[in-house]
């Protein structure tokens, strides 16, 4: 959701949205989104939990972008990929991950190769398709950059009769 700053009271977002891979997406004007939000006090605590999770999660990014090792931080960038996406393939190429992760492309392509190496992705270079080979989060011990802050409790409604 690209329209946090709408929900939290401004009259626009700051941002851009740009998709990086194929897939559905949505979108509403903001004047009819604060309408809607007027409207169903149950939708604007649902979408102002919601901010609040987002707000906790790009917290945690920053706690991991200066502290975790670049492999972590890769990790963790492909699961909450993975996370916003139907199946375990992710289309994403080296130069855009390394993108994403502030790195030029030979210091992803050796993070790549090390999560490759402890089978935590599977790495097609003919198709660029990660795959996800296993639950990153059902591991003993994740590495901090891997964990994130549940938004189900958060963003879970409070109140069954709306």
């Amino acid at each position: 959701m690209t329209g946090l700053a709408v929900v939290m009271g401004n009259d626009r977002s700051p941002h851009s949205t740009y998709v990086q891979v194929a897939g559905e997406g949505q979108r509403i004007a903001a004047d009819d989104l604060r309408l809607v939000m007027q409207e169903s006090p149950s939708l604007r605590d649902t979408l102002l939990r919601f901010a609040q999770s987002f707000m906790i999660q790009a917290t945690h990014t920053a706690l991991s972008n200066g502290s975790a090792k670049l492999e972590e931080r890769l990790g963790r960038w492909l699961l909450m990929a993975h996370d916003r996406m139907d199946g375990d393939e992710l289309p994403l190429v080296q130069e855009f991950l390394a993108l994403m992760l502030g790195v030029r492309r030979p210091g992803a392509t050796v993070a790549i190769q090390s999560l490759a190496g402890r089978v935590v992705i599977e790495h097609s270079r003919a198709s660029s398709q990660w795959a996800t080979g296993r639950d990153w989060r059902r591991s003993p011990t994740p590495p901090m950059a891997f964990r994130k802050p549940s938004t189900s409790a958060l963003c879970a409604s409070t109140d069954s009769s709306t």
